[in-house]
């Protein structure tokens, strides 16, 4: 079942996808908007990490996770935590 903190996180992947690839997107594209888009987005980001705030998005979805399960906390930010499941994937060793 999806649930709102399910659909907060795929946004949040989405926008960190779009901080990635937004300004070469809209370069190729020749897109005046989306290169202003990107910058105001970078403006954005890069403010809560030079005050070293978290993002609203990464405190909206654990808060809301945490009110379903109490015991539940993320070990840093919202991209360590998802990157680490990337990169480190919870598989059998022999499938390595």
């Amino acid at each position: 079942m999806i649930t709102l903190p399910d659909i907060l996180m795929v946004i949040h992947l989405l926008w960190a996808v779009f901080m990635i690839v937004g300004l070469p997107l809209g370069i190729v594209l020749r897109s005046p908007l989306l290169r202003w888009v990107h910058l105001l987005g970078m403006v954005i980001t890069g403010f809560f990490a030079v005050i070293g705030m978290y993002c609203p998005l990464t405190t909206w979805e654990e808060q809301l996770r945490w009110q379903a399960d109490p015991q539940f906390s993320y070990h840093g930010s919202f991209l360590a935590e998802q990157l680490a499941k990337v990169l480190y994937p919870q598989i059998d060793p022999w499938i390595i």
